[in-house]
C-alpha cells in the first residue's frame, strides 16, 4: 500500500504531461470506437454486405480499439452453457477485429439471476436488494452472475479486456428485482455494483487469467438535481459530470468498509474488484434537445451549451483523482463511451467537428491516465441520438421519428443516405486517426448493400 501510495503521488504529479500513446499491432489505442454490432446483426453473418462494409469503414478509419457488447444473456444458454449460433457469430467478429489489429473490450451489462423458484431468469439490468444472508437470491444470483462471466469469457481469448456493467449509478441500467419493490437509491446501486464487481472479477479471472478487468462505467449523474427515488444525489447546481466521482467514491468507501464482497471473506483490495476503471464523460446537454427546450434554466439546466473545455476536464480530473486517493493511480482508464449528438442538425454537426479535435488534443497531451477514448458510435441507429460517424437506418429514423416526443423538436430526414455512407464527422475523425483509405465503399461492396 505505501508503493501505492508512492506511484500515486507520481502520478499526480505527471498529469500535466503528454500521454504516452500506447500501440496494439501498430495502431493507436487511444482512438477507440464503440458499437453493438453483432447484437444489432450487423456482422452476424460473415458472408453479408454489411460484415464487409463494417471491417471495410472500421479498417478505414484506423481505430486501434473497439467496444463490443457481448450480452451474457444473448451468448449464453445459462452461465454454464453457450449458444454455439451466437458464439459462432461473435467469433466471426471478433476475429475481424483481432484482423484489423484492434484491441476489443468486451461488455456485458445483461446477466442471470436466480428466481424464487430456483430458476435462472434473465436480468436486464435488474437485481434483488443487497442481502448477505447465507443462502439468499441475492448471494446465488451473484454466484450465476460469476459463473457466466466464467463461462463466456473462456469463450474469446480475443477479448483483452471485459467492461463488468453499464452506468450502474443510474436506474437504468441498475434497479430492483423485482420490479414491483421499491426503487433502488443511489447508495445501494452503489452496493450492488461492489458485489457484482467482485464476483465478476472472479469470473473473469477463472476464464482467462491473462485478461483484464474494467470497473463498470459511471455516466454522468443526469439526474443528479432531483432524483426519482428522492434522494439528493448532489448539490443541485454541481455540474452533471461530477456524478461520475461521486460514484467512484462510493465504490471504493464500500471497498475499504471492509463489509463486502457479500458471501465471501471481506476483501479491502480494489485489485481484486477491478484492474482499470471506466466511466462516460458525456456533455449534458448534447444527449437530449428536450432539456433545453423544456426545462431551460430551471433544474440547474444552465448550459445551453458545453464543451470540452476546463470544465470537461476538471470532472475528469475529478474522477481520477478518486482513484488517486485509493491508491489506483497507476490503474488506466477507458472512456468506453464519448461523442457529440447532433441531432442531424447541420449547424451542430459542424460545431462539433472542432470538439472532436479538442476532445482527443486534451486527452493525449493533458490527461495522461486515460488509455482509450471509445467514441459512440460507428453508426447512425433508428430510436437512437444521432451519435454515429456513418450513416445506418435512415429511413427507419424517419419513422420512429414520427411516433416520437421529439417529433415537435426534430425534423425528419430530407435525404436518406445508403447505409455505410461517411458523415463529415467522419472524415474529422479520421483525419485525428491518421487513416488515409477511402471511407465511401468500393463498388463491389456497395453494390451488395440494400
Amino acid at each position: 500500500m505505501i508503493m501505492k501510495k508512492i506511484l500515486a503521488m507520481m502520478m499526480l504529479a505527471a498529469v500535466t504531461c503528454v500521454n504516452a500513446q500506447q500501440q496494439h499491432e501498430g495502431k493507436n489505442v487511444l482512438f477507440g470506437i464503440g458499437e453493438p454490432l453483432v447484437l444489432t446483426g450487423i456482422t452476424a453473418d460473415k458472408s453479408s454486405a454489411s460484415f464487409s462494409a463494417t471491417e471495410y469503414i472500421l479498417d478505414a478509419m484506423n481505430f486501434g480499439a473497439i467496444r463490443a457488447w457481448m450480452h451474457q444473456t444473448e451468448i449464453l444458454r445459462s452461465p454454464s452453457e453457450a449458444n454455439s449460433d451466437k458464439v459462432r457469430q461473435y467469433t466471426d467478429a471478433l476475429n475481424m477485429y483481432a484482423g484489423l489489429g484492434m484491441e476489443i473490450t468486451g461488455l456485458s451489462h445483461r446477466w442471470f439471476i436466480v428466481g424464487k423458484d430456483g430458476k435462472l431468469l434473465q436480468s436486464d439490468g435488474r437485481m434483488y436488494r443487497r442481502d448477505t444472508t447465507e443462502g439468499s437470491l441475492y448471494i446465488k444470483s451473484l454466484q450465476a452472475i460469476e459463473e457466466g462471466w466464467r463461462t463466456m469469457v473462456a469463450l474469446f481469448p480475443q477479448v483483452v479486456q471485459w467492461e463488468v456493467g453499464n452506468e450502474w449509478n443510474t436506474s437504468d441500467f441498475l434497479n430492483v428485482y423485482p420490479e414491483d419493490d421499491t426503487p433502488l437509491t443511489d447508495e445501494e446501486r452503489m452496493e450492488i455494483a461492489t458485489d457484482m464487481m467482485y464476483y465478476a472479477y472472479r469470473g473473469i479471472k477463472s476464464g482467462n487469467p491473462k485478461a483484464s478487468v474494467v470497473s463498470f462505467s459511471p455516466a454522468i449523474a443526469m439526474s443528479s438535481f432531483a432524483g426519482k427515488d428522492g434522494h439528493e444525489r448532489m448539490v443541485p447546481f454541481t455540474n452533471a459530470g461530477y456524478g461520475i466521482a461521486l460514484a467512484l467514491s462510493r465504490v471504493y468507501a464500500n471497498i475499504a468498509s471492509g463489509q463486502y464482497p457479500a458471501g465471501l471473506a471481506p476483501d479491502k483490495d480494489p485489485d481484486h474488484y477491478f484492474d482499470m476503471v471506466a466511466w462516460h464523460p458525456y456533455l449534458l446537454t448534447g444527449m437530449n434537445p428536450m432539456i433545453i427546450s423544456e426545462t431551460y434554466p430551471a433544474q440547474g439546466r444552465f448550459f445551453r451549451e458545453e464543451h470540452v473545455d476546463a470544465l470537461w476536464q476538471n470532472f475528469n480530473d475529478m474522477a481520477y483523482n478518486v482513484m488517486v486517493m485509493n491508491g489506483d493511480a497507476d490503474k488506466k482508464v477507458l472512456l468506453t463511451e464519448m461523442g457529440f449528438n447532433d441531432w442531424h442538425n447541420i449547424d451542430k454537426e459542424q460545431a462539433h467537428l472542432a470538439e472532436y479535435e479538442r476532445l482527443f488534443a486534451m486527452v493525449s497531451e493533458t490527461m495522461p491516465y486515460v488509455k482509450t477514448v471509445h467514441l459512440f458510435r460507428l453508426l447512425t441507429a433508428p430510436a437512437e441520438y444521432q451519435f454515429g460517424l456513418f450513416w445506418h437506418g435512415m429511413k427507419e429514423y424517419n419513422d420512429w421519428l414520427t411516433k416520437s416526443n421529439f417529433k415537435d423538436i426534430v425534423a425528419p430526414y430530407t435525404e436518406v443516405y445508403p447505409d455505410f455512407s461517411p458523415r463529415e464527422k467522419a472524415y474529422t475523425i479520421q483525419k485525428i486517426t491518421g487513416g488515409n483509405k477511402p471511407l465511401e465503399l468500393p463498388n463491389e461492396i456497395r453494390s451488395r448493400i440494400h
